[in-house]
């Protein structure tokens, strides 16, 4: 059981707060957060349109850990556009025919695997993405059915 008799409290800590963490700084955000609320565990995502570095986020891991917080690792599945991409995808969240983007994807659940025991995969899982493959497989599957 956590801090509280009918949950638990967890946060999502996302990629770009992981990328710019100091020690310093983590340890006064959790001291001002402590004096209001008990921490059980925090999902860490090193990974939302770029990676915040496997330094930055060993060292967010080691703070939360050293203040008994469960740490676990969040990925969301978004990437920059780049130049010449004409395909629209909302939110810019990956294309899943896109050799380059599920390259990432590995990389990132590699990566997250091999420093937590939990990961999930953030919301935007979805896609929107316009490309022929894409919008050609979600013709065949709406005939089929």
């Amino acid at each position: 059981m956590g801090n509280y008799r009918n949950f638990k409290l967890v946060v999502y800590f996302v990629a770009g707060g992981v990328k710019r963490a100091t020690r310093e700084q983590l340890e006064e955000d959790l001291a001002f957060f402590g004096r209001h609320m008990r921490l059980d565990k925090v999902y860490l995502e090193p990974y939302r349109d770029h990676f915040a570095g496997a330094e930055q986020f060993d060292l967010c891991k080691a703070v939360f850990e050293q203040h008994g917080i469960e740490v676990a690792g969040g990925v969301t599945t978004t990437c920059p556009r780049a130049d010449g991409d004409d395909r629209q995808r909302m939110f810019n969240t990956f294309c899943y025919n896109d050799e380059a983007m599920l390259a990432t994807l590995r990389e990132v659940s590699a990566f997250l695997g091999s420093r937590v025991d939990e990961f999930i995969i953030d919301d935007f899982y979805f896609t929107n993405c316009t490309c022929g493959k894409c919008r050609a497989g979600r013709d065949a599957y709406n005939t089929a059915n």
